[in-house]
């Protein structure tokens, strides 16, 4: 089972990388399309090429490779061609510009139409954490406040909390584990006294003292174990649970319209913070992550059910597309930059220059990847 939830977040992990990266593409070549630029390919995939899938017109539709993604290759993209129809570099300084930052903008679309799904289909917040631990300076509807959960109507009465008290999970490494502990049977008796919810039982683990000796009763048979400083790591039946949205249609435009302005003001606001820290440390913190922790996310929404998949695909979205926006060359924004400066100059700039500072933010992304990665890799195994 465990192989196939693996499987499972591997899949998960492909599609929705692969979707978010085809949608920005298929942002670009829209709006080339739009006007006028002839587009030479639309890869489906990473080179290197696979094969030809078919052509219509001037485009190439090809299936590369490398599984993740895709790409769109315009005629005259790096300043080439500059006096050729079609090309994009013949373009005026407004459209290029439209072009380049047509990625960015269906990546929003596409957020705020998960968005409007995630409201109208009952989906339910990754989770609800306590006002005085909540890490944003504004709540969110994916990830919420107590206070704000209670007001939504989201926390609410567990029926299955009143009933036989329920083992939902085992903590790895715990005492419950390592007391021969399961997930999926029912707790009894905590040291001879009945338990009959789960507030009861978890009063009777908290009062018991530290190196007594703690003898449960489950249905399966009986288990016992020394409570020490460690939490026993039984996860039971809340007395309260977290519920989804079942919103209308303009209650869940308004909802999401909300949420994608929370998420933009949030994540530029935590660039802005990264950036001041590297300045000050010189280091990468230790809670941003890369693919690794990417990939380590979607495995645990995979886990978590389909509304935590579709938190996961709204958030990296929104990331994707705001990230693509800085002004840092070989990314959009950094193309959007050129573009701005040559429209102040009204003169093209050096075809030569532009390319070796866009080939210098693509060593300079590709190091900080490499960076990364290494770092999620040695806090992954340990190291």
């Amino acid at each position: 089972m465990e192989l196939l939830t693996l499987l499972g977040s591997i899949v998960a992990f492909i599609g929705i990388f692969s979707t978010l990266v085809l949608v920005h593409e298929w942002g670009h070549f829209t709006a080339a399309r739009i006007f006028g630029v002839r587009v030479l390919e639309f890869g489906l995939g990473l080179p290197p090429k696979g094969r030809v899938l078919f052509k219509k017109g001037d485009t190439e539709y090809t299936l590369n490779w490398l599984p993740l993604g895709g790409f769109v290759r315009l005629f005259g993209e790096n300043g080439e061609n500059r006096d050729e129809e079609g090309s994009f570099a013949s373009k005026p300084v407004w459209q290029r510009i439209c072009i380049a930052i047509a990625g960015v903008f269906m990546n929003m679309v596409l957020a705020f139409v998960l968005l409007i799904l995630f409201f109208m289909a009952g989906g339910r917040p990754l989770a609800v954490l306590p006002d005085t631990a909540y890490p944003f300076s504004q709540p969110s509807y994916l990830l919420q406040t107590e206070s704000m959960a209670r007001e939504e109507g989201i926390l609410r009465p567990n029926p299955l909390a009143t009933g036989p008290v329920q083992i939902e999970g085992v903590v790895p490494g715990s005492l419950a584990e390592k007391a021969g502990i399961v997930a999926g049977d029912q707790l009894l008796e905590v040291s001879g006294l009945a338990v009959k919810n789960s507030t009861e039982a978890r009063d009777a683990l908290l009062k018991a003292p530290i190196r007594s000796e703690i003898t449960l009763r489950f249905t399966s048979g009986m288990r016992t174990l020394v409570k020490s400083e460690e939490t026993v790591g039984l996860v039971l039946t809340s007395p309260l649970m977290i519920g989804g949205y079942t919103l209308s249609f303009p209650d869940a435009l308004s909802y999401a319209t909300k949420e994608l302005g929370t998420q933009t003001t949030l994540l530029v606001s935590a660039l802005g913070d990264l950036g001041g820290d590297i300045a000050r440390d010189g280091m990468i913190p230790e809670e941003v992550g890369g693919p690794v922790k990417i990939a380590e996310a979607v495995h645990m929404a995979n886990k978590a059910g389909w509304d935590a998949l579709l938190v996961i695909a709204i958030l990296l979205s929104v990331n994707l597309g705001v990230l693509n926006i800085l002004p840092i060359p070989a990314l959009d924004g950094g193309r959007i930059a050129f573009l701005l400066i040559e429209g102040i100059l009204r003169r093209p700039l050096s075809r030569t220059w532009e390319n070796y500072a866009h080939m210098g933010g693509y060593i300079f992304l590709m190091a900080l990847m490499l960076l990364v990665t290494g770092k999620d890799l040695l806090g992954l195994f340990g190291g």
